[in-house]
């Protein structure tokens, strides 16, 4: 409520000139999202601060009980690492995009429906549903361009939990077998994977929520 009530304040302090070059309602479409993303944007923030915590108590459990699993899971973590550096941006990219031209096509229906009366004298009824028809055109092209993207995201991010799972296993019954642990190795990391998992869905999903908060 106080980060729209200060927007509100910043626009309104805004030049004659600026609010004619821009739609009334795109503006106002964007003050009241700005509001409630910032708050997810903390909140994701903090959640995702404690993924990675999970991530270092995993990998600190893994050197003490067996340092050769950590091959696997140094792998995991720079293929993970690599992966988000290369698709995050891009689906940032795409996200402003959609954003953007979501707000404006809320800015031509809002301002549509508040100057109906200029619109029924005035306008052109067939090039002002051409306007509102493309703006939507628009919007949807751009989201499922961001779909696409979040798409990538999931799909790269299961390949690397299933690469993560069978990489560890397969590490543990060949140590097994080298007689260089025990069993009870095996039976820790397959929860321990598990575990991991979790937390990196979550990251997906979180990650997913942030980069919609970003674009807006």
């Amino acid at each position: 409520h106080v980060i729209r009530r200060q927007l509100h304040w910043y626009l309104l302090h805004q030049s004659y000139t600026y609010f004619q070059n821009d739609f009334a309602g795109r503006l106002a479409s964007k003050l009241m999202d700005a509001g409630g993303e910032i708050r997810n944007l903390v909140n994701i923030a903090r959640r995702l601060f404690w993924a990675f915590i999970n991530f270092t108590i995993c990998g600190i459990t893994i050197a003490l009980v067996q340092p050769w699993l950590l091959i696997p899971f140094s792998i995991w973590v720079v293929l993970t690492t690599v992966n988000l550096t290369w698709i995050v941006p891009h689906i940032r990219k795409l996200s402003y995009h959609y954003a953007d031209t979501k707000s404006l096509c809320v800015g031509r229906l809002v301002d549509a429906y508040t100057n109906i009366q200029t619109v029924k004298l005035f306008a052109n009824s067939d090039l002002e549903n051409q306007g509102v028809a493309e703006a939507m055109a628009e919007a949807r092209r751009r989201h499922l361009k961001l779909m696409w993207g979040n798409f990538l995201l999931d799909w790269s991010t299961l390949f690397l939990e299933a690469f993560l799972t069978t990489s560890l296993l397969l590490t543990a019954i060949w140590l097994w077998v080298e007689g260089m642990t025990t069993p009870g190795t095996i039976a820790m990391v397959i929860p321990l994977s598990m575990m991991m998992i979790q937390q990196s869905n979550m990251v997906r999903e979180e990650l997913g929520g942030l980069l919609e908060s970003l674009g807006t």
